[in-house]
């Protein structure tokens, strides 16, 4: 059986607390819960405005996996595009922008 990796607490910087939707943060660790390859220890996940709408692509390198999800800017709005890390350690995850690693 695979080993399940973001098992234990999971974080978020100061960063995506004040700049990031709560609901987009649930998002992000749903879509990593709902992960149906092995999971690598990062996830990558990059935030675009495309005109009215959030363009969501997430992405990890061991397996190869990326998928794009285009959600209502209504409901997921963000200030500018980003680019997320979320880190696995074993012990807990940590959400964070790109810029802060």
């Amino acid at each position: 059986m695979k080993e399940r990796k973001f098992q234990g607490a999971r974080y978020v910087t100061r960063g995506i607390s004040c700049s990031l939707t709560y609901e987009l943060q649930l998002l992000i660790w749903d879509l990593i819960d709902q992960l149906e390859v092995e999971q690598d220890y990062l996830q990558v996940f990059k935030l675009e405005d495309k005109m009215g709408e959030v363009k969501l692509t997430h992405r990890q390198e061991e397996p190869d996996y990326s998928k794009d999800y285009i959600l209502k800017a209504k409901e997921f709005s963000i200030e500018s595009d980003n680019k997320i890390f979320v880190i696995d350690d074993g012990e807990y995850s940590t959400m964070m922008f790109a810029s802060e690693y």
